[in-house]
């Protein structure tokens, strides 16, 4: 009896703590978000309290980086390298 108890301990025990265990790490955003005007004539994405934003005519939006750079290029003005 005490072999059959031990044997369900053991199945419950592969089947239940896999399905309950919390993952390692918390999966990170690797694509930080920018932020660009959509006004007609706005080429540029932008950083955070950039003043060149401060010119749009249009729209501003906050966008993930990896759809700014399909059709924009970096601000000269707060991407100074």
């Amino acid at each position: 009896m005490r072999k059959i108890t031990l044997s369900i301990l053991f199945v419950l025990s592969v089947v239940l703590i896999p399905t309950t265990v919390l993952p390692l790490s918390q999966p990170q955003d690797n694509d930080p978000k920018v932020i660009i005007c959509t006004g007609e004539y706005s080429k540029c994405y932008h950083k955070y309290k950039c003043r060149g934003i401060k010119n749009c005519k249009g729209e501003i939006k906050y966008v993930k980086l990896s759809e700014a750079l399909k059709t924009r290029r970096k601000c000269l003005i707060c991407y100074k390298e």
